[in-house]
């Protein structure tokens, strides 16, 4: 693709045209990826998730950015959109992006119609969460995960850890 091919999109123009193509036609961004036959689905989610309305990607050649902003542009005028085929743990992946680094859950199986989470809530970012609260969160297409919770903490404070282990930093 030529260098002012990929100048003529605004990435803001791009992330919007692709957002009304899975509002119209039902689909998630994982289906997006699927159906533009690209490998590197799980790095692009973000990029096509809501908050990557502001995360312009790269436009540098060899970068994966540059790589995904081809992609789509080069499919800018596609109509042929199937039907969804998104699973569980595709919508699992785009919902971890949505919540962020607070709460992070991953399957443990492969069951997507009785999924097994590992839920880990990061207590620096948010408070605890019951277990029906997660339930409640995690379930996608009235599908109720069965879940494991797991709390963990940022290091706030390394030169106290340190100290505590007589470490010098």
């Amino acid at each position: 693709m030529e260098q002012s091919n990929i100048n003529t999109y605004d990435w803001k123009d791009l992330h919007t045209h692709y957002t009304n193509i899975k509002k119209t036609y039902n689909l998630t961004s994982s289906d997006i990826i699927k159906q533009l036959n690209s490998n590197s689905k799980y790095c692009y989610l973000d990029y096509l998730s809501p908050s990557g309305y502001h995360r312009e990607p790269a436009k540098r050649i060899g970068t994966m950015g540059r790589t995904l902003r081809d992609l789509l542009i080069e499919n800018i005028h596609k109509t042929d959109w199937s039907p969804s085929t998104a699973t569980y743990k595709d919508k699992l992946d785009e919902l971890n992006i949505e919540i962020g680094m607070m709460i992070n859950a991953y399957m443990t199986n492969e069951d997507y119609n009785n999924p097994e989470l590992d839920i880990t809530i990061n207590l620096d970012q948010t408070r605890k969460h019951s277990k029906e609260e997660l339930e409640q969160r995690f379930t996608i297409d009235g599908i109720v995960p069965r879940v494991n919770i797991s709390y963990s903490r940022y290091l706030i404070n390394a030169g106290k850890l340190c100290a505590e282990f007589g470490i010098t930093p």
